[in-house]
């Protein structure tokens, strides 16, 4: 008895053999080269795969990622075993007629569903009656002006900082934290923070510029959690007690606040205008929906009801049957889980 498992791998494999030249139509005029083969001779099956077959499997992806296969021999040898293989052994499956199993089938036409969505979104997106470029951008100025307090910039801080950390060349037999808390009262004393930063700091990307980390820093949880805490308790100017963070310990310095600020539309208007664009899309998409719903007064849902339980109780059987074990009585707990188809740094910027 197949489990939900198998009849998920075996849908991948089916769904697999799509595109290759049992089903991908030949154009009558291919030039010579398409008809050499790229991949052949496996063990199991002896097939080969024509330049035509990879066209067919590699057309619907973007011109960045083909771009970056082009460069890179070890992808596409990756590439070549996981298509070539999954080929062979989805017209395997089908030699064993595994696609006359009703789940199969359901399987597969739920994935064919999928597909054929999507390529009616696209093809509704294609057709549907735009607005012209005025109207668009009246409609994204005004769902910019209507969400004026969302498009805000948050307050940034500048910081400085001296990194100290097991591979100081300063530390002369002291810990790192030792030596922080030394180079903190000579802060305290007077002494001047750049020099010490290039005395001292072990962050070689920040050390020539004053310790300053380029990028400022946000309260928004992307940066080491003490090490944002610290930041965004000082004044401009104070220089942070010792901070831990998994890089080594910070001497922090608040170099300057950047205020919070209204983004400009016009940093947003790309975004906002496909945004537009893209809710007339979704208009159209839902309008055909509409069109294509049942009337709910003729929905018999105590026969849906009866469908379900029916199922229900012949699952609860083959598990037990599976399992060797006895059904589970009526009431018992039951798992209600769906199966689903397998679909160097030195600043703290980012925690690690």
């Amino acid at each position: 008895m197949r489990t939900t498992t198998l009849i998920t791998t075996l849908l991948a494999l089916l769904l697999a053999a799509c595109g290759s030249d049992e089903t991908a139509p030949r154009a009558q005029d291919a030039r010579t080269q398409d008809a050499e083969a790229i991949s052949h001779s496996d063990p199991m099956s002896g097939r080969q795969l024509s330049a035509e077959d990879y066209r067919s499997y590699l057309d619907a992806r973007g011109v960045a990622e083909l771009a970056f296969l082009a460069k890179r021999p070890e992808n596409q040898m990756d590439l070549v075993l996981d298509y070539h293989s999954n080929v062979v052994l989805a017209e395997h499956a089908r030699e064993l007629k595994l696609y006359e199993d009703p789940r199969v089938r359901e399987l597969m036409a739920q994935a064919e569903r999928k597909v054929l969505l999507a390529a009616l979104a696209e093809h509704v997106r294609q057709q549907v009656q735009m607005p012209d470029a005025e109207q668009i951008d009246m409609l994204a100025r005004d769902q910019y002006d209507r969400g004026s307090e969302k498009y805000v910039r948050p307050e940034r801080r500048i910081v400085a900082h001296i990194l100290l950390n097991k591979n100081s060349c300063t530390l002369e037999g002291q810990t790192p934290q030792e030596l922080a808390k030394q180079l903190k009262a000579e802060l305290d004393a007077g002494a001047d923070f750049e020099a010490l930063v290039r005395e001292h700091s072990a962050d070689v990307q920040t050390r020539e510029k004053g310790g300053v980390i380029a990028a400022p820093i946000q309260e928004d949880g992307k940066t080491v959690r003490a090490f944002e805490e610290a930041v965004f308790s000082m004044e401009v100017g104070d220089i942070s007690a010792p901070v831990g963070t998994p890089f080594g310990i910070h001497l922090i310095k608040l170099v300057e606040v950047i205020p919070s600020e209204p983004i400009p539309y016009t940093e947003l208007e790309e975004t906002l205008v496909q945004q537009e664009r893209q809710r007339v899309v979704n208009s159209a998409l839902e309008e055909m929906r509409a069109q294509a719903y049942p009337d709910p007064e003729a929905i018999d849902l105590a026969a849906l009801t009866a469908v379900i339980e029916g199922l229900v109780e012949r699952k609860r059987a083959d598990l037990s049957a599976e399992s060797g074990q006895s059904a589970q009585p009526e009431g018992a707990e039951t798992d209600t889980g769906t199966d689903m188809a397998p679909a160097e740094d030195n600043s703290p910027e980012t925690e690690q």
